[in-house]
């Protein structure tokens, strides 16, 4: 299908086919007027004809249908190269002559080849240069682009660089709060066990002082303050100095293993302490042969 297509358009495009299909209507011009004016229903009250192909005979010669196009579509094939270069010829004549009227007129009617080569030169020079400031502003135009994507890179860069410096300041903050007695303020909970005895109270802290809120356990202690504390948040070691002494309770009753328990948890805390410290949930936690130790802050 493509091929007909294709066959028939370079037949069109011949300007012999076309002269002859475009005059063919001339020649044979009461067809036309037949076939476009008229219809069936007033064809015959209007001609004397009472049908298409009745028209079509009686005007359809060989010499108006096959012969005069032939010779108008020749005529027009080889006449019109020659028509169109008279008109050509005729108006480049008469565009001459203008010019040559202007010259003279102008007391200046000719140009000598060293200015006319000059001025082309001058022409050239003047059309590179504006090529090169086409080029340049060209360079400038991608450069200012690709600065402007730096720049945008760059303050998103900048922007995500502030929070991460702010994170790490609220990240430092912490640690040094972490880091002083007053993280300990709040509740907590102590939970001390050795020799097969656990201890467990309830304690609450102000200011690096302690007070026993609840016991479960006998009375085997009295609590005074948080006398020494240093932390290392990235190491996860805390060192604390936590003042404990027994507690005197005379209608408290101690058996042997208990009185040893109080004597090794006293003197436990007679030292300064390094515990294994988990900072996010605040516990700190040491084990020795003979104890273990457990400081564990309340959730508020």
């Amino acid at each position: 299908m493509k091929d007909i297509i294709d066959s028939l358009k370079i037949r069109l495009n011949n300007p012999f086919i076309i002269s002859f299909l475009l005059s063919w209507p001339f020649w044979n011009w009461e067809i036309v007027v037949a076939l476009l004016w008229y219809n069936s229903d007033n064809l015959s009250k209007w001609t004397n004809f009472s049908n298409y192909y009745d028209i079509v005979n009686h005007y359809s010669t060989f010499h108006k249908s096959i012969v005069m196009p032939l010779i108008s579509a020749t005529a027009y094939t080889i006449l019109y190269p020659i028509l169109k270069w008279a008109i050509s010829s005729f108006n480049a004549f008469f565009s001459t002559l203008e010019e040559s009227n202007v010259l003279m007129i102008s007391k200046r009617g000719y140009v000598s080849t060293k200015k006319y080569v000059e001025a082309l030169r001058k022409a050239e020079e003047e059309i590179l240069a504006l090529s090169d400031i086409i080029k340049n502003e060209a360079r400038v135009l991608e450069e200012n682009n690709k600065l402007q994507t730096d720049n945008s890179t760059l303050s998103s860069t900048n922007q995500s660089l502030k929070i991460e410096i702010k994170d790490y300041e609220q990240k430092l903050e912490r640690y040094a709060f972490l880091s002083t007695i007053g993280s300990f303020d709040g509740d907590w909970t102590l939970k001390i066990q050795g020799l097969g005895i656990t201890y467990y109270a309830f304690i609450s802290i102000e200011n690096g002082k302690l007070s026993i809120t609840r016991q479960e356990s006998k009375e085997y202690f009295s609590f005074d303050r948080i006398s020494g504390y240093f932390a290392n948040v990235f190491t996860q070691k805390a060192f604390i100095n936590m003042s404990v002494t027994e507690s005197w309770m005379s209608n408290i009753e101690i058996t042997p293993d208990e009185q040893l328990f109080i004597d090794d948890t006293v003197k436990f805390f007679s030292q300064t302490q390094n515990y294994d410290a988990d900072f996010k949930n605040q516990i700190f936690v040491k084990k020795t042969p003979s104890i273990s130790f457990e400081f564990k802050k309340v959730d508020n």
